[in-house]
């Protein structure tokens, strides 16, 4: 099977376990997480999925192994963090858990800083814009009605 096809196929299992997930069938989005897993292992959203999927379980042990595993994959998840701090919240191991949650604090501030500077950038430019527009509409205006 080429990587092209198996890249489809686990994509489709991933849309399928969101599926199941969804209609609260846990089992079943996890068979299809752990199919799309077989296919595509470097993948860290099939591995924080099937994370959640086992947090639904209260399977603590297991959603830190995935989310550990994301991690690996994707240090900077949000979402494997977080759930790999829940786990080990579940299991007694608070030091450790805590640190994951600031992890997850910390990548949000910077994410929420980031956007923030983003969002003043594109309002400062459109501004710009509308006052140009503004200034080229008097304008023509102003010719029009001269």
């Amino acid at each position: 099977m080429s990587a092209i096809v198996g890249s489809k196929q686990a994509e489709q299992l991933k849309q399928d376990g969101n599926s199941y997930f969804q209609k609260n069938r846990f089992g079943a989005a996890i068979d299809a997480y752990t199919e799309a897993i077989t296919l595509c292992p470097n993948v860290p959203i099939y591995w924080t999925n099937r994370a959640l999927c086992h947090r639904k379980r209260n399977d603590w042990q297991r959603v830190e192994e995935d989310c550990r595993k994301a991690i690996q994959l994707d240090h900077n998840s949000v979402k494997a963090h977080y759930y790999l701090g829940l786990a080990l919240l579940q299991k007694e191991q608070y030091a450790e858990g805590v640190r994951e949650l600031e992890k997850v604090s910390h990548r949000l501030f910077h994410m929420f800083k980031y956007l923030s500077c983003n969002c003043l950038y594109i309002k400062l430019v459109l501004n710009s814009s509308v006052a140009v527009a503004l200034c080229g509409a008097k304008n023509e205006n102003d010719k029009v009605t001269k």
